[in-house]
């Protein structure tokens, strides 16, 4: 037979595991990652510097690392628009679902078409890339 436990005791374990539950839920989305493209080990020999990818290829989004940034491509109705992959809220990822970037870390959501926050923990948009479309290639702009 368990021994009683107080109602002070009982708390105190709940709490315990529930923090336990909470820590490991955390770490497991701390580590969320998307799968990405790293540009400079895929960018065809003939291609310009600032390649990022082809046209074709951002269907509906682009995920990539090019040295340092981390970025995602997303076509919209009109074109294709880029942001850094950063979360602005806590450095998460984002993921496009539906109509919408997600953080995956704390469930921000980012409009595709501006970057503006839609909703969530974030305060500020999404920093926009300055993109180049030309011959079918999507470009990193000098700038």
């Amino acid at each position: 037979m368990a021994p009683e436990l107080t109602r002070g005791e009982f708390l105190a374990q709940s709490g315990k595991t529930c923090l336990t539950l909470a820590a490991g839920g955390l770490l497991v989305l701390g580590c969320a990652r998307i799968q990405s493209v790293d540009v400079e080990k895929t960018r065809p020999p003939d291609s310009p510097p600032n390649y990022l990818c082809k046209e074709s290829e951002v269907s509906p989004a682009y995920y990539f690392r090019k040295g340092r940034l981390r970025g995602v491509l997303v076509r919209t109705k009109d074109r294709i628009k880029g942001y850094r992959n950063v979360c602005t809220h806590l450095g998460g990822p984002n993921r496009l679902e539906g109509d919408a970037l997600r953080c995956l870390w704390h469930g921000a959501r980012f409009s595709p078409e501006t970057g503006a926050v839609l909703r969530g923990s974030a305060r500020r948009p999404l920093p926009a890339l300055n993109l180049e479309l030309r011959d079918g290639l999507v470009l990193l702009a000098q700038a």
